[in-house]
């Protein structure tokens, strides 16, 4: 199913769509790099291969299957988005007080709201929640091995991992999708038939 060309396309649209909504929100132009489609299992789960400190924010994802996204940055690069989005002058974010931590959960927000608005009407299944995220700025293996019990009460033993990375200027950021393989395989096959 991972290479199936049709599910391909939905998670290239998707993240098209969500592209066009944040270019919208930040009113800059936004890129899509890198579309990556594999199943893995749980415990086998990296987020970032860096050993270097990133900002993440997670969240749950329930509705006709269950599922997380992750929206993650490095520092340097979350701070410049805050920059952005607060109209502050380059470098003027050095911390994450409340109001970074408001733009970075609203930026997840659209984001997420985004992809699974378009994810799920392209899949012809039923509306998909995200619930409210939860932030940490950690080493890539420290956030997933906090985040691995909500992981593994929510997720079979095996998921599709849907990644990509957005850019605007010289900013990287990274959505990461992980949703129950075999439900996901079940509407695809319904697609086909």
């Amino acid at each position: 199913m991972i290479t199936n060309s049709l599910f391909r396309e939905i998670c290239h649209k998707s993240f098209t769509k969500t592209a066009a909504a944040f270019s919208k929100f930040i009113s800059a132009p936004i890129t899509i790099d890198a579309l990556q489609l594999r199943k893995i299992k749980i415990n086998e789960f990296v987020l970032r291969n860096s050993q270097e400190k990133i900002v993440n924010l997670y969240t749950p994802i329930t509705g006709n299957f269950n599922g997380f996204a992750f929206f993650s940055a490095f520092e340097k690069d979350a701070y410049h988005l805050c920059d952005k989005v607060l109209n502050r002058k380059k470098n003027g974010t050095c911390e994450l007080a409340d109001i970074e931590i408001s733009v970075l959960s609203e930026t997840t927000n659209v984001l997420v709201g985004n992809y699974l608005t378009h994810f799920s009407h392209l899949l012809h299944t039923g509306v998909l929640f995200h619930k409210t995220s939860i932030i940490d700025c950690e080493k890539p293996d420290i956030i997933v091995m906090k985040a691995y019990s909500d992981l593994t009460k929510s997720l079979p033993e095996e998921a599709i991992l849907i990644n990509t990375i957005l850019q605007y200027e010289e900013i990287s950021m990274y959505l990461t999708y992980l949703f129950d393989h075999d439900s996901i395989n079940y509407q695809i096959l319904k697609l086909i038939a």
